[in-house]
């Protein structure tokens, strides 16, 4: 991945273990933090806002410590119910949320 004038990479992980293949990323940009991931989604990455500090991780269940009482999502499930997978940018847990594949989510800092 090559990075443009001004942005910073913080993390990146590649499902085939290689460094020169950057399957998912999070990097900084000015005043922004943006979490992206490749066309193909082999990694995915998940995302939680708790007050203004965004978290992030690869696995659904690494967040779940960090949800004060965590819950269904109702349209989760009702996605599942209907297309047997749950469509992202909603996950099974409410206030969790997807990076969809081929795109990248950005936080701007008065956000943050």
């Amino acid at each position: 991945m090559e990075l443009a004038r001004g942005e910073t990479l913080i993390a990146s992980l590649s499902a085939s273990g290689l460094s020169d293949s950057i399957d998912a990323w999070v990097k900084q940009e000015n005043n922004q933090l943006i979490l992206g991931r490749e066309p193909f989604g082999r990694v995915p990455l998940y995302w939680a806002r708790i007050e203004k500090v965004i978290w992030f991780a690869s696995q659904l269940k690494l967040l779940l410590p960090i949800i004060y009482e965590p819950s269904i999502s109702i349209p989760g499930f009702y996605g599942y119910t209907c297309f047997s997978y749950v469509p992202t940018p909603l996950t099974p847990v409410e206030n969790i949320f997807a990076v969809p594949a081929g795109t990248e989510q950005i936080f701007l800092e008065p956000e943050i």
